[in-house]
């Protein structure tokens, strides 16, 4: 995959961020999705964090989205996404 300049600076900018341990984890999550949608070409971000506890997703991020559809999402349809859960399964180096 080929990177243009702009998307290597991009990048280059969440590895910075990513590597800044001072800032607290909700506002590196925001300011590192701040960053994506434009690295990736994309209209929306949504990022939540799982509540193994709870089990269920919490602490959401988003951009260029309702609160209306991230409250449907949380409500009813993360228990039935299956790209979530199989995710969830893979998590760590290797997953």
């Amino acid at each position: 995959m080929l990177l243009t300049s702009r998307e290597l600076a991009l990048l280059s900018n969440v590895f910075k961020l990513l590597a800044d341990r001072t800032l607290p984890e909700g506002d590196l999550r925001l300011e590192v999705g701040r960053l994506m949608p434009d690295l990736l070409h994309a209209n929306y971000l949504g990022s939540c964090v799982w509540n193994g506890v709870q089990e269920k997703f919490a602490h959401r991020v988003a951009l260029n989205m309702s609160a209306g559809t991230l409250g449907d999402y949380e409500h009813y349809f993360q228990y039935g996404d299956p790209l979530a859960h199989t995710l969830l399964a893979r998590r760590g180096a290797g997953g």
